[in-house]
């Protein structure tokens, strides 16, 4: 859910309609998340979110060769029907193995300087 709140607030898409379908699905999400909080319906509210990382794995999966980047919408995907089909192993297991690979780009977004980040700001869709 933190995750998921710090793209939708921060997240530097040039295309305007990308940025915004990859961040209005995780605000959707953490609404979701505070609405079916007491519910066995949670799943939801992570496929929401799970879109809104899916999103940034595959925009930063451009700009680094991180293994296994491009896996990491499939292996939200399958956490989330592991969670709406009740078997919480697979998806902690599939879950567990993306956070590697996004914890290994955090690692390497981390080493790099940020004005490299950001890009031509002349490109950017306001």
């Amino acid at each position: 859910m933190v995750a998921s709140l710090l793209i939708a607030g921060n997240l530097h898409v040039y295309n305007k309609r990308v940025r915004y379908i990859i961040t209005s699905s995780g605000w959707i999400g953490v609404a979701l998340m505070a609405i079916l909080l007491s519910t066995n319906q949670l799943w939801v509210a992570y496929g929401f979110m799970f879109v809104c990382l899916s999103g940034v794995a595959l925009k930063e999966s451009f700009c680094f060769k991180v293994v296994g980047l491009k896996l990491v919408p499939l292996l939200l995907m399958v956490a989330v029907a592991g969670f709406a089909l009740n078997r919480p192993v697979w998806s902690i297991v599939v879950l567990v193995i993306a956070c590697a690979i996004l914890g290994y780009l955090a690692y390497e977004k981390w080493k790099m300087p940020l004005h490299f980040d950001i890009g031509n700001k002349a490109n950017y869709q306001i």
